[in-house]
């Protein structure tokens, strides 16, 4: 028994059996991937430049006979190449081509002089080998009038539906002649993402997919070849909707041939030794490799704790955003994948990749660079952690039209002018609330989870215009349609200045607020496109960018109809009555901007992760109540009537006079309108009920005397409600009075 023990505490120090490596799969787009196997050193100029064709001198040209030389060569020193044919109306990739060249024992006059290939990828680590038609090297009889790349990019962009264009003629606008072979060499780094497709490649898919690629890397003039063929790909020859004049009869097999057979054994073992008959030697690779990995493993042992720390990092956009934020954006953005995503807005990656505390100043640095490149060192705009909220959340169109802090990109009002060096340290300091690392006051939270609206003072809305177009800059690719929108706007605006300083609104009292009917204006366009765009997969029209200088020039109505409710958050009453006088009385103040306070709004639909949230966390840990948004509920009630002892009169220091001293003095038949007059018809049915008081538990309505009349009894049952409201609170106040109170 001691010896067995002893014995099997020796075998306990034993290390454990090495793993049986699982069978190997060779795969062409794992050799294609790995850079080091590129025969041209990462210029693929080097295998397409003797398929450019020039149309203009024939002399540059290279002829049919020495491509097939150099392609030969290339597959005499077995080089990792591959090609493509475009045939049934798609490219097919055929790899590792070569020609049989009978030498002094080798003669097959079967084969020689013909040339093979292994189509796709391979299954089972067997080839697909078929024989290339000697055709297919030769260029096409004549010059084809194919599209610009630009119109090719913008007709596959914005039409879900084009597969092919054309046919042209010669000299038709917006077309170039183009020449080129059915076969023609495909550049490395594109060859794993042509194995991709199974099915081929359409010229759909290379001018959606491919092509973004090959710009992302700047590879246009090296591939300018490959770009020439499927712009020729992509026109029908004939008739609408034919095949492209490169469409070929697809390669198929050879008749069975034993030296072939040996042949594409020989060329695969070369290219992946773990085939090799050799089974020897492929035990000890596998070995070799078990060993490998378990070093490696060891390593990773060694940094497993910063991984761990590390293991949430976003990289990919979709990672970071969800699934359904991703698909939106994509839509919004008018993109297909997550490689032109960053092609076209590198911004989205690098949130991405930034911690989540600095994602916000990732995307405002790109703002100050743009105001840099501009030159305009006189105007800037901070994204208050709010807006940024709404903007991750893909919540670029108001929630409706009298929303003030919903549509990030939606919404003119949002770039108004602000006091930069408030809104930069609450952002700092949602920062730290967001790092974990510091605690934050009741009091902070309130102020970061505000959203201040500072309506444009007279002349003043070309300013949000810029701001706006500063952010569509770096949130939307060059050529987005709403990013173009914009720019055009701004710029007719601005050139219509002169004339819009003397534009009368339809009501003289309004006068000192054109600016802001202006802004409601667009804001109204601007979300509708937002809204259509993220219901649709082809691009949503937007308005002439001239509608509204062209409404003024042809004296048409163009003010929008502003609700009593908006009209009460945007303080109109109290701009018209400010800047209403004249142009010289309009002054510089910015007493009178407008601050929308809504926590529920500001996060609108984030996720728990989300900075807002976060800070409602802390908010709610720290306070022992939840933070929610007020003065949104409706109900019953009014000012008490009497029954109780005590009836001295209590003051409202906090009186609102601006929303409510027309009520406190309203007369009906000579008597001025009494709270318990009011209250009586309400409960007798005549009024509908008064809205619920925005006290935490108190279920009862508000206080009507209290809040309108700036006064009531001491004794009163509603007395939990006499306490101060912001102008936002008192919203479904002022909407009931504005409807309901009674009058002449």
């Amino acid at each position: 028994m001691a010896q067995q023990a002893h014995a099997g505490a020796a075998m306990a120090g034993l290390p454990p059996p090495l793993p049986v490596p699982t069978p190997f799969q060779a795969k062409f787009a794992n050799k294609f991937n790995d850079t080091s196997n590129d025969p041209t050193g990462g210029n693929p100029a080097t295998i397409m430049s003797p398929f450019l064709y020039d149309v203009n001198n024939a002399q540059n040209n290279t002829e049919t006979q020495q491509i097939k030389n150099k392609l030969a060569s290339s597959g005499a020193a077995r080089h990792l190449l591959a090609a493509i044919i475009m045939t049934g109306g798609v490219a097919r990739v055929y790899v590792l081509p070569f020609r049989w060249d009978d030498g002094l024992t080798n003669n097959n006059p079967t084969l020689r002089d013909k040339f093979f290939a292994m189509e796709g990828e391979l299954l089972n680590n067997q080839p697909y080998t078929v024989e290339i038609d000697a055709r297919v090297f030769s260029l096409i009889n004549n010059t084809v009038a194919v599209s610009t790349v630009a119109n090719l990019v913008n007709a596959y962009t914005n039409d879900a539906t084009v597969e092919m264009t054309g046919p042209h003629q010669a000299n038709d606008a917006g077309t170039e002649p183009k020449k080129s072979r059915p076969l023609i060499a495909l550049p490395h780094f594109l060859v794993p993402l042509f194995l991709s497709q199974p099915n081929g490649v359409s010229p759909r898919y290379f001018w959606t997919n491919v092509y973004p690629v090959i710009t992302g890397m700047g590879m246009e003039g090296q591939c300018s070849a490959l770009v020439e063929y499927f712009q020729i790909a992509a026109t029908s020859q004939g008739q609408a909707g034919d095949p492209s004049v490169l469409n070929t009869t697809r390669p198929v097999p050879p008749v069975r041939n034993e030296a072939l057979i040996q042949h594409q054994q020989s060329l695969l073992e070369y290219h992946f030794p773990q085939l090799s008959s050799n089974v020897v030697q492929q035990q000890t690779n596998q070995v070799a490799g078990v060993l490998a990995q378990m070093a490696h493993n060891q390593q990773q042992q060694y940094e497993e704790g910063k991984r761990e720390r590390e293991a949430a990092k976003v990289t990919t956009v979709e990672k970071w955003l969800g699934k359904e934020l991703f698909t939106k954006l994509l839509r919004l953005l008018r993109v297909s994948s997550e490689a032109e995503l960053v092609a076209a807005c590198p911004v989205y990656l690098e949130m991405a990749k930034a911690p989540k505390s600095q994602r916000m100043r990732t995307f405002q640095t790109k703002i100050d660079a743009v105001w840099t490149s501009r030159g305009n060192k006189y105007m800037t705009y901070v994204v208050a952690t709010a807006w940024f909220q709404n903007f991750v959340n893909m919540e670029w169109g108001r929630a409706n039209d009298d929303s003030l802090i919903t549509g990030f990109l939606g919404n003119l009002f949002a770039f108004g002018e602000q006091d930069e060096v408030a809104q930069q340290a609450l952002n700092l300091r949602a920062e730290y609330a967001q790092s974990g690392d510091h605690a934050i006051s009741s009091d902070d939270a309130e102020k970061i989870l505000k959203i201040v609206i500072n309506p444009p003072r007279p002349d003043k809305s070309l300013d949000n215009l810029k701001r706006l177009d500063v952010v569509c800059t770096v949130a939307l690719p060059a050529a987005h349609p709403f990013r173009l929108y914009v720019s055009e706007y701004t710029r007719h605006f601005e050139n219509f200045k002169s004339k819009w300083e003397g534009v009368q609104t339809r009501e003289h009292c309004d006068q000192g607020c054109k600016d802001i009917l202006h802004a409601q204006f667009v804001s109204l366009r601007l979300t509708k496109y937002w809204k259509d765009q993220a219901m649709s997969d082809i691009t949503v029209a937007l308005p002439s960018p001239t509608e509204l200088m062209d409404s003024i020039e042809y004296q048409r109505e163009w003010e929008p109809r502003l609700s009593p409710g908006l009209r009460q958050a945007l303080k109109f009453d109290q701009f018209s009555r400010l800047f209403g006088q004249s142009p010289s009385s309009l002054g510089n103040g910015r007493d009178d901007a407008t601050q929308v306070s809504d926590l529920t709004g500001t996060t609108g639909s984030a996720s728990t992760a989300s900075v807002l949230n976060s800070i409602l966390h802390q908010l709610q840990q720290q306070a022992g109540q939840q933070a929610t948004s007020t003065g949104a509920g409706s109900g019953g009630g009014g000012r008490t009537g009497g029954g109780g002892t005590e009836n001295r009169s209590v003051e409202n220091t906090s009186f609102n006079a601006t929303l409510f001293g027309e009520y406190k003095t309203r007369q009906v038949n000579g008597r001025v309108v009494r709270s318990k007059d009011v209250r009586e018809a309400v409960r007798a049915g005549r009024l509908p009920a008064l809205p619920t008081s925005k006290v935490p538990g108190n279920n009862q309505s508000m206080c009507l005397a209290w809040h309108t009349k700036g006064q009531c009894s001491q004794s009163c049952p509603l007395s939990a409600d006499h306490v101060p409201y912001t102008d936002t609170e008192y919203q479904p106040l002022c909407g009931w009075c504005s409807a309901n109170y009674p009058s002449e």
